[in-house]
């Protein structure tokens, strides 16, 4: 004997709200972003001084993430900057730049390098 596949009857069109659910809006939704939860001194200009979390940390997006949260996009956050914390953030800057160029030769087969 044969079973039917979809025992429940069929819900009908899944273009409406449920009852007593406010109608959507046109507008805009929140947005969508990558969210991270770290300790806080992870994210202060102390973490670039020599030997700090941030300073010793490997690039990726995490780096690009704290870098541009302590210096802020426009550099707001760089006149308060020692030279040794000034130093980690270049140094993170040039983490993040041999990365973008090592990633594309790590396409090429071994032969081409």
């Amino acid at each position: 004997m044969l079973q039917d596949p979809f025992p429940y009857p069929d819900p009908g069109p899944d273009d409406g709200e449920p009852d007593g659910s406010p109608p959507a809006e046109d507008g805009p939704g929140p947005e969508q972003g990558l969210y991270v939860c770290l300790p806080a001194e992870h994210l202060t200009l102390a973490g670039f001084a020599q030997g700090g979390a941030a300073d010793t940390m490997a690039p990726g997006a995490l780096l690009g993430t704290v870098v541009e949260a302590v210096t802020g996009q426009d550099g707001s956050g760089l006149p308060g900057c020692s030279d040794d914390q000034l130093m980690g953030i270049i140094s993170a800057a040039r983490r993040q730049q041999s990365r973008r160029t090592r990633s594309p030769l790590m396409s090429w087969p071994p032969s081409c390098t």
